[in-house]
């Protein structure tokens, strides 16, 4: 059987904010950039400035078969023998 679960690695700084919680940008039309650039919240951190990292992981889970594992070295020597 085959499952997907999800890692959550480690907290990390956003790489879009740099960890400040908002962004710049400056108006379409203003080619010259002559304004002062408006501040808006970040879209990916939503603010915060950090970001949670995870992953998606596949795990195959098969049944324990004791001879698979002793070909394999699965099991530790000091339970092979009440195996």
């Amino acid at each position: 059987m085959i499952k997907k679960e999800w890692e959550h690695t480690h907290i990390e700084l956003c790489g879009i904010c740099g960890g400040a919680g908002v962004v710049y940008a400056y108006e379409d039309f203003d080619l010259l950039k002559l304004r002062t650039p408006k501040e808006t919240t970040c879209p990916c951190c939503n603010g915060t400035g950090r970001v949670l990292k995870s992953k998606e992981i596949m795990v195959q889970v098969e049944p324990f078969d004791t001879e698979k594992a002793k070909n394999h070295h699965l099991i530790n020597s000091k339970y092979k023998s009440s195996l």
